[in-house]
């Protein structure tokens, strides 16, 4: 699975809103939020990648409204058509599964803020669309923070601390990826340091690997010994060859290691 975890500092919420609305499309991501930022552009990155996870704490319960309200503005149609925030999801099964999902959270004890379950889009009304969706309360013993969703649906849950965020994540069985958004360097350093995940962005929703750079997913998240890309990507795909050969003493004319120049016979 993909895990991504998105952390950020509380007093800084509002400034990412728009990133995390737009993030929250696509693969597994633990979006945290923690005492000391501000959340406003985190809202509007590209809707076409998912946020599925955001941690919260404090003061950052008075901006969920906003976040709904910037969420409920995106625009669910058909991929082609221009303008679409929120195209369908792969097939009939994964509509159901995200709305199991969904209701598998309610049923645990989430709030459901955003329920997008029953979009219509004119034009494609047997269209397997899933609207924006967002869960608060949520806590990590639940299936829905458990399981990825694959589809667009924002997992919020609250932590007081920045300690308290790195632990839970810590505590996750994947390590695919995460993130930290805040103006402050000496958080930034602390949470590159302390999380165990093998892909970090600071005030980068989603570090997805480049080519100069591997895939450095850890954990859960990543089977073998080698990355793909960068400079580990010529060890990944280079093939070894093992030569392993005996011969008998009878087969060789020579005996001892011969020094002198070669003659004709």
């Amino acid at each position: 699975m993909l895990y991504y975890n998105i952390f950020v500092m509380s007093g800084e919420a509002k400034e990412w809103i728009p990133e995390l609305v737009a993030r929250a499309q696509g693969l597994k991501v633990n979006a945290g939020h923690v005492p000391g930022t501000d959340v406003g552009p985190v809202i509007s990155v590209r809707a076409k990648e998912r946020v599925h996870r955001l941690v919260e704490s404090g003061e950052a319960k008075e901006w969920s409204p906003e976040l709904v309200a910037r969420a409920q503005g995106l625009k669910v149609n058909a991929g082609h058509v221009p303008g679409t925030d929120v195209g369908p999801v792969i097939s009939v099964r994964a509509k159901e599964r995200v709305h199991k999902l969904v209701e598998s959270g309610v049923k645990e004890g989430a709030k459901l803020v955003l329920d997008g379950r029953s979009v219509k889009v004119p034009g494609f009304e047997k269209g397997n669309f899933v609207g924006p969706t967002i869960i608060t309360d949520v806590t990590p013993s639940m299936e829905c923070y458990r399981e990825e969703i694959f589809g667009p649906v924002l997992v919020c849950l609250f932590v007081n601390t920045l300690e308290e965020a790195i632990q839970m994540i810590n505590a996750n069985p994947y390590g695919n990826g995460t993130a930290v958004f805040t103006t402050n360097g000496a958080t930034a350093r602390k949470f590159a340091n302390e999380i165990d995940v093998g892909q970090v962005g600071v005030n980068v929703p989603i570090p997805v690997p480049l080519s100069m750079f591997s895939f450095s997913g850890s954990r859960g998240s990543f089977l073998g010994t080698n990355h793909f890309c960068g400079k580990q990507g010529i060890d990944f795909y280079t093939e070894l060859k093992t030569v392993v050969s005996y011969w008998r003493q009878s087969d060789v004319s020579h005996t001892k290691a011969a020094v002198s120049m070669p003659t004709q016979q």
